[in-house]
């Protein structure tokens, strides 16, 4: 894969991956959708597109479950390989997005330098509260268990 992914299949990727791995039945399988490390490579070698993509996630009411997951995943990643060209996006939509705010408090400062770092723990909002675990799975998203 070189060229980016459309957005709507990494949302929709990133959806189906979430729903799998939270359902306890795939508990210790490792051969679910392939949503998670496509998005995580879009991260790398496409950034703009995965910051595309973690916006549409946030602004969709359905995704709110998994959050935390985008949290410890895309957005701690992009911050961390791109947080010079994505820190100051990144404070304008925690300060005028609440989810977004309280999504950036499940990010670790993984290879965020300190500058980086300081700055989202500066515009993190309240704890996250109803994510989807294997234990408690989200049957509201049928549509990312097709295939």
């Amino acid at each position: 894969m070189s060229e980016a992914p459309p957005v709507s299949a990494l949302v929709d990727g990133w959806l189906a991956w979430c729903a799998w791995v939270s359902d306890p039945a795939n508990r210790d399988r490792f051969d679910g959708p392939s949503g998670h490390s496509d998005f995580l490579w879009a991260v790398e070698e496409h950034p703009e597109r995965a910051w595309e993509a973690i916006l549409k996630l946030v602004e969709d009411p359905a995704a709110h479950c998994y959050l935390g997951k985008l949290a410890a995943g895309p957005i701690e990643d992009l911050l961390s390989h791109h947080g010079q060209q994505f820190i100051e996006r990144v404070e304008g939509f925690a300060r005028t997005n609440p989810a977004f705010a309280s999504a950036l408090t499940g990010v670790w400062q993984f290879a965020m330098g300190e500058e980086i770092w300081s700055r989202v723990q500066a515009v993190k909002g309240k704890e996250l509260t109803g994510q989807v675990t294997s234990e408690t799975p989200n049957t509201s998203l049928e549509r990312t268990r097709e295939g």
